[in-house]
């Protein structure tokens, strides 16, 4: 298979260095291409985890092709018609209809319990990695550049992920305390996300976000009968200072805290 070989490619998104998204067809069978440069001879790391984690699991991920040409590295998915939530919920606004919350929810839940089954964790769980599937009403992850299964992290391999939706202890790259209730943080800010039209700690300056996303709770809004659900799944115990002014043991046991005031497990969603 070479690049070559793909037909009526049209440009999805175009992301600079760090490469770019097609839709292309190979014998008549449309895909989604994502095309990745290498540097100095190699790919980057958020790269080469997609590759690892699709090559281990493609009926999940739907990782179906893999090649190289030249200093590009090209992964090939199965196509699936469907939309990410943040566009679904910018969508939305011009339709002045509800979105089916209860079926989203239950779906996007089960979605991340099927993935830490399979003994892996998101490590970047927003809303633009859960594709809608109209036709199913189902829930799909996508974008795997951040997964890492626990004997990684124990490695230290921290990876590269969003810092809007990702967990006090992924902020503060706390390897040793990232484990399935780092997702659930990520799963919690999405669904306030899609409730309410906007992040939780919503501010201009990423720093600030940042900031706030350690030092505060998140603070119980309009959420509806989801309002216990998100406030269990992203409950974290607020550092009373930064981070940077507290003993190393003393991060720790805040972050401890939080994990454990956390769900333990998706049930009260997926039930």
């Amino acid at each position: 298979m070479n690049w070559s070989d793909f037909t009526r490619k049209v440009l999805v998104k175009d992301k600079g260095k760090k490469g770019r998204i097609w839709k292309a067809f190979y014998a008549n069978t449309p895909f989604l291409v994502k095309e990745y440069f290498a540097f100095n001879g190699s790919i980057p790391s958020w790269a080469a985890a997609e590759i690892r984690f699709g090559t281990r699991e493609p009926d999940y991920s739907g990782l179906a092709h893999v090649f190289s040409e030249e200093e590009t590295v090209f992964l090939a998915y199965r196509w699936i018609e469907g939309i990410n939530l943040k566009d679904l919920k910018d969508r939305q606004r011009f339709w002045q209809k509800k979105l089916p919350y209860a079926a989203l929810f239950k779906s996007m839940a089960e979605s991340v319990h099927a993935l830490h089954q399979k003994g892996y964790l998101h490590l970047d769980l927003r809303p633009s990695n859960f594709m809608y599937l109209p036709d199913s009403g189902k829930i799909k992850l996508i974008d795997f550049g951040s997964v890492r299964n626990q004997a990684e992290l124990a490695l230290g391999q921290i990876p590269e992920f969003g810092m809007h939706y990702a967990s006090p202890e992924l902020l503060l790259k706390k390897a040793s305390l990232i484990d399935q209730r780092s997702d659930y943080y990520g799963l919690g800010l999405t669904m306030a996300y899609l409730l309410s039209g906007k992040h939780p700690f919503s501010d201009q300056h990423p720093e600030i976000i940042k900031s706030r996303m350690l030092s505060e709770n998140l603070q119980e809004q309009d959420y509806g009968p989801w309002g216990d659900a998100i406030l269990r799944l992203s409950a974290k115990q607020a550092f009373p200072k930064p981070p940077a002014q507290l003993e190393a043991a003393e991060v720790e046991a805040y972050l401890k805290k939080g994990l454990n005031l956390r769900a333990e497990n998706l049930h009260f969603l997926t039930s």
